[in-house]
């Protein structure tokens, strides 16, 4: 997988990007998403195709991991899980600052909260209580390389 910026080309291929209709309310419009320059945004490739999109907020020494999907006609190939392996280095290398990477998943989003546990994000034990579609796990990654 080619995790790589956006580019305003990319546009149309990632606006015509879908999750299920059973993940929609986890997941702002991509169109929303866009519009929102406080953010870096990346899109996910695989054979010269772009599959998936992602945000990240850099604050400091923190990252926020934001609006991370696959579109629906290429889940359950083994994506998700190949994003969150390549997610730690290339965040390490692109944010050498950052020291952590967050996130929230909504407490119904069970599938998606396996899979970034798969990436080794471990739950805080805190909600985000408001939630745009109720309240949210706040998972964290460490950065910091062991060696």
């Amino acid at each position: 997988m080619l995790i790589r910026n956006y580019q305003q080309g990319d546009q149309i291929t990632v606006s015509s990007l879908k999750v299920s209709k059973d993940q929609s309310d986890f997941i702002d419009p991509i169109t929303l998403s866009l519009t929102n320059m406080d953010r870096d945004s990346y899109v996910m490739e695989t054979s010269g195709h772009i599959i998936g999109f992602f945000q990240i907020d850099a604050r400091q020494n923190q990252l926020e991991l934001h609006e991370v999907f696959i579109d629906h006609r290429h889940q359950g190939k083994g994506h998700g899980k190949e994003f969150m392996s390549s997610l730690a280095p290339f965040l390490r290398k692109n944010y050498p600052r950052a020291n952590a990477v967050f996130l929230t998943v909504n407490c119904r989003n069970s599938h998606a909260k396996r899979l970034y546990e798969f990436g080794d994000f471990i739950d805080t034990g805190d909600l985000k209580k408001d939630g745009p579609a109720g309240p949210q796990h706040i998972m964290k990654k460490s950065l910091l390389s062991i060696n």
